[in-house]
């Protein structure tokens, strides 16, 4: 007797747990709690739609299977009842049918393989582009409260987890539970008694799966949870390798390591228990089932009221009926995986950004006139306000400079200006018109922006610089990198243009990733150019080099600028002063050192120490 509802097959891959437990954002999610193995079917289901065609085969082929596991127990009947009454062409007939149900089945599952296959790839990559666009779409302060392992993990082991269970475990889980019930079905036409004393007993003896359901969910979405830290924290040690080993935490890095494997140990023992412990459960029913078959039928048999073939029907049919109920214990862990993957990915295409485009939102005409900052007030958490009714105004042309201590607010004004923030609190208009108003990409695309970190990737000089303008001609660029003072730095390297510049720019030194940044925001001919400390990570020389540079490119251009060096800020047309998120001052160099407050006290006052931790700059 061959059981082809014994799985034997090579794993389609492990998923890994390598999720994290859920971040404090902020941000609502609309995602339904999807628990279980229906929240799973539930989840994909609207992602499995656009291809129901193509999964509907995936289906049917299946059907091949399970009609072998079905209709031969009865063509078996036939067969031995023919063979006892000596009607031999009823038997070779029946021989016949038996024979034809073999290449039914290859066919069959060489189809559904292929197009469950071809649904799983699609819908994983219909997900793949969903989970990349709301990435580009959250606001910043998502990305803040997360760790990049528990989105990375959204990327891979949980989409690994719904692919394996929509190709793999759905499929087999179908051909499993229509096994169950043709069969069962069949059972009642070959001797109803016995059939329906089984469908008594099935609700109590599978009692014990149904109470540790739940209990094995929980434990295998702790698992997942836990397993997350051991990612998030072997990306947080690689990124932290020099603080390590310049304080000598090695053994301290590894010891917190070992704690984490020890948290991940015990809740992937229990998950595996309770796992494990739900599949025996399921055994122990379907054996029971069995055994109780076994004895009603030969009872049947011996008093005349069932065939000898239909002795062995029952037994087949009970057999395969079983057989799948102990399959589908197999598909129990893998899609509970899956369904936490799927409750997890959904998590993340329900959050809506916090900056969106107004449904009347128009282009920004290109500027002219002024940046106004009207009663701004601003705060990432409810009462802890970064930036409290701030009010200036910027003319076209004119070079600006903020300074503070850090925390002072001066990074958030820029992104409020940029509008990776909405203030909540008074307007900031350009041209007199609400940045709410306009759409985003027409404000950033007249701004070019040059940070403190270079954010530089891993592929040529050409196409990091054409970054700030996708459709630039190398003549564009060329000319954007001789204005940052890069070009001659590039055309000495062996490939020009083509010259590699590695991982976040690790090829170059910082005064080189800083150029080239500057050159990416030039390449945009921006009428406004924001500067983030862009030069606070270099040394002396070359800060001074960069400055210079910079001070050339902002004549005729509007600039903000934002510093901790004092140094910097005395070439500005005007200097804003910011303290704990108030504009306590703003004028020129000279006329904040006469008014001797708060300007005044931290030009003469001690060494001011950058966030680059670089040495400390003593204004003169």
């Amino acid at each position: 007797m061959h059981l082809t509802t014994t799985r034997d097959r090579e794993p389609y891959g492990d998923p890994g747990p390598g999720v994290s437990r859920r971040a404090e954002t902020g941000e609502e999610s609309s995602a339904p709690a999807l628990v279980g193995i229906a929240g799973f079917v539930r989840g994909v289901s609207k992602h499995v739609r656009p291809r129901w065609r193509t999964m509907l085969l995936a289906v049917v082929g299946k059907l091949p299977s399970v009609a072998l596991e079905t209709v031969q127990p009865i063509l078996l009947m036939v067969l031995i009842d023919a063979l006892v009454a000596g009607n031999r062409p009823r038997v070779w007939l029946t021989a016949l049918g038996l024979m034809a149900l073999i290449p039914l089945y290859v066919l069959g599952n060489f189809m559904s393989g292929y197009a469950a296959a071809r649904t799983g790839a699609g819908v994983v990559n219909d997900l793949r582009v969903a989970l990349f666009e709301r990435l580009q779409d959250l606001s910043l302060s998502h990305f803040a409260a997360r760790q990049s392992g528990d989105l990375l993990s959204r990327f891979t082991s949980d989409l690994d987890a719904v692919e394996r269970g929509l190709v793999v475990e759905v499929p087999f889980g179908i051909s499993c539970a229509l096994t169950i019930l043709v069969g069962g079905a069949l059972l009642f036409t070959v001797q109803w008694h016995l059939a329906l004393a089984l469908v008594v007993i099935l609700p109590v003896v599978t009692l014990g799966p149904r109470l540790l359901s739940a209990r094995a969910d929980r434990a295998s979405d702790e698992r997942q949870q836990d397993a997350a830290h051991v990612v998030n924290l072997v990306e947080e040690n690689i990124a932290i390798q020099p603080l390590i080993k310049v304080f000598g935490l090695r053994q301290h890095a590894v010891d917190g390591f070992r704690a984490q494997l020890g948290r991940l140990f015990k809740s992937s023992v229990k998950a595996s228990f309770l796992s494990s412990l739900q599949g025996s459960s399921m055994n122990a029913s379907g054996s029971i089932l069995l055994m109780v078959a076994i004895a009603g039928g030969t009872v049947l048999a011996a008093r005349g009221q069932l065939s000898v073939g239909g002795l062995v029907a029952v037994i087949d049919l009970l057999w395969f009926v079983v057989a799948s109920l102990e399959a589908l214990a197999e598909v129990v862990p893998p899609l509970q995986r899956a369904s936490t993957g799927m409750q997890r990915i959904e998590q993340i295409l329900g959050q809506r950004p916090e900056v969106v485009d107004a449904p009347d939102a128009h282009t920004l005409a290109p500027f002219t006139r002024d940046i106004v900052f009207s009663n701004v007030g601003f705060g990432y958490r409810r009462g802890r306000p970064v930036l409290e009714d701030v009010t200036f105004r910027i003319a076209a042309g004119e070079s600006v400079v903020v300074v503070g201590q850090s925390g002072a607010g001066k990074s958030t004004l820029v992104s409020l200006l940029l509008r990776l923030h909405d203030p909540s609190s008074g307007s900031i208009l350009v041209d007199g018109v609400d940045v709410r108003q306009v759409t985003q990409a027409s404000l950033r695309a007249q701004i070019g922006v040059v940070l403190q970190e270079s954010f530089l990737l891993d592929t040529s000089f050409r196409e990091n610089i054409r970054l700030g303008k996708l459709d630039a001609t190398d003549e564009e660029i060329v000319s954007a990198a001789r204005n940052a003072e890069i070009h001659d730095s590039i055309m000495a390297l062996p490939d020009g243009y083509d010259s590699r510049v590695g991982e976040r720019g690790t090829n170059l030194s910082v005064g080189q990733r800083q150029r080239v940044a500057l050159a990416r925001a030039l390449i945009r001919q921006p009428a406004i150019l924001i500067l983030d400390e862009p030069a606070s990570a270099v040394d002396p020389q070359t800060e001074t080099a960069i400055n210079a540079t910079l001070r050339r490119l902002s004549k005729g251009r509007t600039v903000l600028s934002i510093t901790h060096r004092l140094a910097a800020a005395t070439h500005a047309d005007r200097i804003l002063v910011l303290k704990d998120g108030h504009l306590v001052e703003q004028g020129t160099h000279e006329r904040l050192l006469q008014l001797g407050s708060v300007y005044s006290r931290l030009w003469q006052g001690p060494p001011v120490f950058v966030e680059s931790h670089d040495a400390p700059v003593v204004p003169n």
